[in-house]
């Protein structure tokens, strides 16, 4: 989608680069402003969709004060590009409340990723407050449906004790609307504030790679340079890959069209295949110890890629919220057909209060915000035992670690 957009910056060079970048994402630039004067007089007659606004400008105004007129005033978004970084401007600027802040000097990834999750916050924003004034508006005609209502069952007391009945179901209705709306609200907000940092740090570490493949490239540097950065490159795509495939499986699931494939599963195989996999990654620091009961037999019928997604999920879980732990337990054991496994952690734990949100998606409990994780894996494991009619349990005490318990009936 192409945006309109403001440059304020008193720098001409940085100015005309940013413009220049700008067109070629396909948006267009509206004008230069070079005092926060000249930003409010373009504002007016060009009506941007963003702002770029530079915090130091010469004259009466400084770019936080600019931003503070446009963003009240105007209800404009606002992006500020600085090179100022003390405590005091940093603090100012973040009250303003901007859409985005870009260090100088300014490149073309970082201006094309703070303008498109800019804009899309935005949109998002707009979106949500147009719904809160249909809200009111709906309540408002509900409260006067109510009122003539009211008025009725005066002249009707043969019929007094079904109309208010009637009334009472109507605002239970209106209560759980509000209350799914308030959700709704709090789930688009996780979402777009845990999807943008993790896609933006991906693509960053993506950008500042090819950077400097290209710097060797230039000076000849050995291959093995070269090759650390295009394992850091594939890295990152493999993380954005399974956001969306974790999403998209999410979807498939909950529409109905992911219907389970039954098939005979070498079980042994398929576990050591996921377990190999965890150890060469998430959990290299892990000793994962495998106890196999000799009641499990060769062969499982079960969804070979339902199975997959719940063993991988809740073994890299282990590892990756148990940081200081060095064992994960995972048992397995056969039950007349039902096939029982667990997997046991000493890590962090997850707190009570986070306990009855836990499969939901796009939710982390609170003593994980410095740990990787969109908050699907759970959800997707929930999703994936319900799919294969089976059961799941857990136990957790926060810093004592967590038990998950998983039966699957063939």
């Amino acid at each position: 989608m192409s945006y309109k957009v403001l440059i304020t910056e008193d720098d001409q060079v940085t100015a005309l680069f940013i413009k220049r970048v700008i067109k070629q994402m396909g948006h267009q630039p509206v004008g230069i402003a070079y005092t926060g004067e000249e930003a409010l007089e373009l504002v007016k007659s060009e009506s941007p969709d963003l702002v770029l606004m530079d915090i130091s400008l010469p004259g009466e105004m400084d770019g936080i004060s600019v931003s503070n007129v446009i963003i009240e005033k105007l209800e404009l978004p606002v992006v500020y590009i600085t090179g100022m970084s003390d405590r005091d401007t940093v603090g100012r600027a973040l009250k303003s409340h901007p859409y985005g802040y870009i260090s100088k000097p300014v490149t073309e990834g970082s201006l094309q990723t703070v303008i498109e999750l800019s804009m899309q916050r935005f949109n998002l924003e707009r979106e949500l407050l147009q719904s809160q004034v249909q809200l009111q508006q709906l309540n408002s005609n509900l409260e006067e449906k109510v009122r003539e209502r009211t008025s009725e069952l005066n002249s009707k007391n043969g019929d007094l004790k079904k109309e208010v009945a009637k009334r009472k179901r109507s605002e239970a209705q209106l209560k759980v609307s509000l209350a799914k709306e308030r959700e709704l609200n709090e789930l688009k907000s996780r979402i777009v504030s845990i999807i943008s940092h993790e896609i933006k740090t991906p693509l960053t570490s993506i950008k500042s790679s090819a950077e400097l493949i290209e710097i060797h490239l230039e000076n000849q540097s050995p291959g093995e340079k070269i090759k650390k950065h295009i394992g850091s490159i594939d890295r990152s795509v493999n993380s954005l890959t399974n956001i969306i495939n974790e999403t998209l499986l999410i979807g498939k699931i909950e529409s109905g069209a992911l219907e389970p494939e039954y098939e005979p599963t070498h079980l042994r195989e398929l576990i050591d295949d996921i377990i190999d996999t965890i150890e060469s990654g998430i959990g290299k620091n892990h000793t994962i110890e495998l106890e196999m009961g000799t009641e499990v037999p060769v062969l499982f019928n079960t969804d070979k890629r339902l199975f997959t997604q719940i063993f991988t999920n809740l073994l890299s879980n282990a590892a990756k919220y148990s940081p200081d732990a060095e064992i994960v337990e995972v048992s397995f054991n056969m039950d007349e057909g039902t096939l029982h496994f667990s997997v046991v952690d000493y890590g962090l734990g997850i707190p009570e209060k986070d306990q009855k949100f836990l499969f939901e998606m796009f939710h982390r409990a609170s003593n994980t915000s410095d740990i990787e994780g969109v908050g699907l894996g759970l959800a997707i494991v929930k999703k994936s035992v319900e799919e294969l009619s089976g059961k799941l349990e857990f136990i957790s005490s926060e810093n004592q670690g967590t038990s998950f318990m998983v039966s699957l009936p063939a």
